[in-house]
């Protein structure tokens, strides 16, 4: 029944070549009934997502995968243990989220030792023991857990739990890059890049960059665009390869990708020169907090055509506030001569109201 309703869920012939969830849940649901703790799990989970058919019912959902934890699966006892430390369909209880870990990794649940080991090393929920979560994510990573693994390069990395070794912390970040992990990925690059704990690999370093990036992970898009566009390990810099993975990281909240973005259209690094582009991306940088960012933008204001004084003159006085050694102030002074009282005074009141309207910024 189990078997029959997994393969209900998938597009495969055998399921007559079309997804069933209402089919699928009807199966758990027999299976369950008759006391199988997995279809009860899975009945549980679908009834919290939901699927095509099949509508959502947390309440009957939740009941399902505690009667699977209570009959002592230890699948079911992670599962509700990540419910009760996320907090979303039951009220957040982080001593109980560690009881069911705990549970499910003494019966060797791989997720739950991992888990486990998570709030070890933060405390969450139980005593932080940064030996006892070393120990909780080497047992993980020896079962194949790839963030186990990540997890551990950097504990290895950073001498916490166990002394610092940089070749073995990378030895770590590329057993789970082998799984796909995309932030091993991402640290396995970092350490080609600037030779941490291995011999300096450029070219390797892009190669898992790329393949991070290409699976969302933004450091990683953002990283790869910087060497592209630098030409770091290549014979000459590639500005228009990295204007692609600076607009995905800008889009993703990326400050940095974005504020690079900007100077590639204001300079016409790989792209045409496009002021609009530029002013839009050193906005889109501030908002996400940017420093840097508000001097481009008032350049970028002062400098264009149609050309903007009074938007010129708010990033400029930002600029100066917020980076009193920059050059916010120089070019406030070049601005001032050319402009009138009045757009000296809405230059004012515009940087007053942008002040209120983000949070804190910081340098690129």
């Amino acid at each position: 029944m189990v078997n029959l309703a997994i393969l209900l869920l998938r597009d495969l012939p055998a399921a007559g070549g079309r997804k069933d969830a209402p089919g699928a849940a009807r199966w758990f649901e027999r299976a369950a009934q008759g006391g199988d703790a997995q279809a009860a799990l899975y009945l549980g989970r679908l009834l919290l997502a939901g699927e095509e058919g099949v509508d959502a019912d947390p309440k009957r959902g939740l009941a399902w995968i505690e009667r699977a934890a209570d009959s002592g699966s230890a699948p079911a006892a992670n599962a509700l243990g990540v419910i009760c430390m996320e907090g979303e369909f039951l009220p957040r209880n982080l001593e109980r989220a560690v009881r069911l870990y705990r549970q499910a990794a003494e019966e060797g649940e791989v997720e739950a030792v991992f888990n486990f080991g998570l709030c070890r090393l933060q405390g969450a929920g139980v005593d932080a023991d940064v030996g006892d979560a070393f120990e909780l994510f080497r047992r993980a990573a020896k079962a194949g857990h790839a963030g186990a693994m990540h997890n551990l390069g950097v504990m290895f990395l950073q001498g916490r739990g166990v002394e610092a070794d940089e070749s073995i912390a990378q030895g770590w970040f590329l057993k789970a890059a082998e799984t796909g992990e995309p932030a091993a990925l991402y640290e396995a690059a970092q350490s080609f890049r600037v030779g941490r704990g291995v011999e300096r690999d450029p070219r390797r370093a892009i190669l898992l960059y790329k393949d991070a990036a290409e699976r969302g992970f933004v450091e990683a898009q953002f990283s790869l665009g910087l060497m592209l566009a630098e030409g770091e390990g290549l014979d000459r810099p590639m500005p228009e390869e990295a204007e692609p993975w600076y607009r995905r990281a800008a889009a993703a909240g990326h400050a940095g990708a974005a504020y690079n973005l900007g100077v590639m259209f204001a300079k016409g690094l790989g792209v045409p020169v496009d002021a609009a582009a530029a002013l839009e991306a050193f906005e889109r940088a501030i908002d996400l907090g940017s420093v840097e960012a508000l001097f481009s933008a008032g350049l970028a204001c002062a400098t264009g055509r149609p050309q903007d004084l009074v938007k010129a003159a708010a990033y400029a006085r930002l600029s100066m506030e917020r980076d009193p050694a920059g050059k916010g102030r120089a070019l406030l002074e070049k601005l001032a001569p050319m402009m009138t009282d009045s757009q000296r005074e809405a230059a004012r009141a515009a940087a007053a109201e942008k002040t209120r309207s983000f949070g804190s910024l910081k340098n690129k």
